[in-house]
């Protein structure tokens, strides 16, 4: 992509770039839909060694599900800050950065 935007060639760098938005997007659908089967099959109190009374299975699954959704989403993204790195665009990482820890904040303060 960087050769791209040097050769100023802005058609080959947008072919990169959505090559690489649907390659990672894929393989995050895949990951997360694989993931959420798995949680949903295994005894997570089994095997995270916790006792049914102290969390219940169903609040653990809860949870972990939102954990590795969260993961999968920032996997994702990981892929939207390096484009806008490479258009020299960091504030707008900030942006976002800022943003997702204002979320998380609202998040676990509501939960």
């Amino acid at each position: 992509m960087v050769k791209a935007l040097t050769d100023n060639d802005h058609i080959e760098a947008r072919r990169v770039i959505s090559s690489g938005f649907i390659s990672v997007g894929v393989l995050s659908a895949v990951f997360l839909i694989g993931g959420l089967v798995f949680l949903y099959i295994i005894n997570l109190n089994r095997f995270f060694n916790i006792s049914p009374l102290t969390i219940t299975n169903e609040t653990l699954l809860w949870s972990s599900a939102r954990v590795y959704i969260g993961i999968v989403i920032s996997f994702f993204l990981t892929n939207v800050k390096t484009v806008f790195y490479a258009l020299q665009s960091s504030y707008i990482n900030n942006i976002l950065s800022f943003i997702s820890s204002i979320l998380m904040l609202i998040y676990v303060l509501l939960f």
